[in-house]
């Protein structure tokens, strides 16, 4: 929002992490074995990681935004990778994908898929899927097989099932995830503002019975409004709120 560099970034955070003594060269205990030892924290690489990786994600938070708004007008999403040699093959190999919104492949296969992945999605009518074709464009309708590997953890030897071409832990939809998130919040804050208590009970049902609340269980983002709470209730406990708000956190935590 505010056109910050990742030199930006780093340069105002870095003070803060040196005096929280989370930067430099310090004596840790290893969480496993309780050893202590010496270790760096904190580099500038691994900040300008962070920094690529939650700008990657915000915009395809705010990209998945518009493919709801627009799904009727442009119902289609195009793969769109950067072809160069620094692509991976497995992305190169699903460049010009293209499938309709709400196919169950984006819940795997959207992009960022991974640490440093520049791949894209990008809407389409029916009018830009023929028109693409006309120019030439090969698309593809059908998306290859996914392949597995195993991925086993250095630290704790725990072993775990991983498409190839998608780094461990980015086997998700960021964009839908953020997005959803911040759907939630907002109709949680909608809820609890002012909303007639049978009115609060069908908009916090609905969330609950939606996908949305399924993907939340299995990743959780933000928040998700889970109860009505009943002016009676509210009274007994002693609160003023109108709704039970789950959070990302205490979902992890349960």
């Amino acid at each position: 929002k505010e056109g910050r560099t990742g030199a930006d970034f780093a340069r105002s955070l870095r003070p803060a992490l040196e005096a929280k003594g989370w930067w430099g060269r310090k004596l840790v205990e290893d969480p496993l074995s309780g050893e202590i030892r010496p270790a760096q924290l904190g580099s500038a690489r691994r900040l300008q990681t962070i920094f690529d990786a939650n700008m990657r994600v915000s915009y395809a938070a705010g990209h998945w935004a518009n493919f709801e708004r627009n799904r009727k007008a442009r119902p289609f999403l195009r793969y769109v990778a950067l072809l160069d040699d620094r692509t991976r093959p497995t992305h190169r190999a699903r460049h010009n994908l293209v499938l309709p919104v709400d196919h169950p492949y984006w819940d795997l296969w959207a992009p960022p898929c991974g640490w440093g992945c520049r791949c894209t999605l990008q809407s389409l009518s029916q009018r830009d899927v023929d028109r693409l074709q006309a120019e030439g464009e090969k698309l593809l309708f059908e998306p290859p097989e996914d392949t597995f590997r195993n991925f086993v953890n250095k630290r704790t030897g725990e072993i775990t099932r991983v498409p190839d071409g998608i780094d461990p832990g980015w086997a998700y939809n960021p964009g839908r995830a953020g997005y959803e998130a911040r759907v939630n919040k907002v109709v949680a804050e909608k809820i609890a503002d002012a909303t007639p208590e049978l009115l609060a009970a069908a908009a916090v049902e609905e969330r609950v019975s939606s996908t949305a609340f399924d993907r939340f269980i299995r990743r959780p983002e933000g928040v998700m409004p889970v109860m009505a709470i009943s002016p009676v209730l509210a009274a007994a406990i002693g609160i003023d709120t109108r709704v039970v708000i789950l959070s990302a956190e205490t979902m992890v935590k349960q």
